[in-house]
């Protein structure tokens, strides 16, 4: 199971019903219809042991669009942005500086049920891994060996 990290107004919002919708950028988690999302809520941004699943949620659609070409109507149940400047000024102080109007972005529809008691594992909290590997052979064909470190 997938899963997705909102910072804590967010996260209340899905947790009230007004929020179904996220955008994603560069979408590193590869999302599409039907899959399966564990919803976490980041309480304390920046201390990871607040952070608690709220939910789970499954994929219903997928619009692929540039981020100038989002209309009104794309934004029922996600946050509302009164200018381009504003939704940009957002989206850069998660992505940087290289967002423009002409960047691609998934807006990922969902439905969500609430869940207690489960506990974020370390994996689930994982912002970044890196795998490191490496490989070699007498000959070819011959004898060969790999490996790998995440």
């Amino acid at each position: 199971m997938k899963t997705l990290k909102f910072d804590h107004d967010l996260a209340q919002l899905i947790l009230e019903g007004k929020k179904n919708s996220t955008w994603r950028l560069y979408d590193d988690k590869n999302l599409s219809v039907d899959d399966e999302i564990r919803i976490v809520d980041k309480v304390k941004t920046d201390m990871s042991d607040t952070w608690q699943v709220i939910g789970h949620a499954k994929v219903n659609e997928v619009v692929e669009k540039r981020l100038g070409d989002v209309t009104t109507e794309d934004m029922k149940g996600h946050e509302l942005f009164n200018s381009d400047e504003e939704m940009l000024a957002k989206y850069r102080s998660y992505y940087g500086e290289r967002v423009t109007l002409d960047t691609p972005v998934k807006i990922i529809y969902f439905d969500f049920t609430p869940v207690t008691g489960e506990i974020p594992t370390g994996a689930m909290l994982l912002e970044e891994a890196k795998l490191y590997t490496d490989g070699g052979s007498r000959g070819n064909p011959g004898e060969s060996a790999c490996a790998y470190a995440i």
